[in-house]
């Protein structure tokens, strides 16, 4: 029997005798769960909403880490396309839904405060969506230390600190300043 390349002595006897940690299904996991995308945490609802991407998606799934609403912390171990919507000569764009098959595997269960400093090292590391809100990410991840469970932290990022929801807030605040100027200067000209 050949042994994968990069493997440890002890990984791959636990291979042959059979023991070796068996890969999750989706369905298996504690919805809702927390994605640490590149632009900032994401809460999916359910299975599919978390299996369902578009082509130019799909490689955000190479190096995802994730979070159950139990607390357990997973990696991804594969992702494949198991089904589009459309063959891929009539979305050229990419956008059409592509539904993935996604076992993962399990890293470690999490109590509140490693979930807490996992979720603030991941968004001190690098430009999220949360530097948009008032006060920067230092606010939200603020925020994040007063939550008292897995669930509370999942309702932040689902709701006020959700992409769309700051994203939401950052455009109207530059509405309103675009509408300010635009009542001082009423023939849309800059000032002389």
């Amino acid at each position: 029997m050949r042994v994968p390349v990069g493997r440890s002595a002890f990984a791959a006897l636990l291979t042959l005798l059979g023991c070796s940690p068996r890969p999750v299904p989706t369905g298996a996991l504690a919805y809702p769960v927390l994605v640490l995308e590149s632009y900032g945490p994401a809460v999916y609802p359910d299975e599919v909403a978390f299996c369902t991407t578009n082509e130019r998606g799909q490689d955000r799934y190479r190096s995802m880490v994730l979070m159950d609403a139990k607390g357990v912390r997973y990696s991804v171990a594969t992702a494949i396309a198991k089904s589009r919507d459309k063959a891929w000569i009539f979305d050229l764009a990419g956008n059409a839904p592509v539904h993935m098959e996604v076992t993962l595997k399990r890293e470690e269960a999490m109590s509140l405060a490693q979930a807490k400093s996992w979720i603030a090292a991941h968004v001190q590391a690098k430009w999220s969506y949360l530097d948009l809100v008032e006060g920067g990410h230092a606010r939200a991840l603020a925020g994040l230390q007063t939550d008292a469970t897995f669930d509370s932290i999942l309702q932040r990022f689902a709701g006020p600190y959700s992409a769309r929801s700051v994203e939401a807030e950052a455009q109207r605040v530059a509405d309103e300043r675009a509408a300010e100027w635009l009542a001082q200067h009423p023939a849309g000209k800059p000032p002389r």
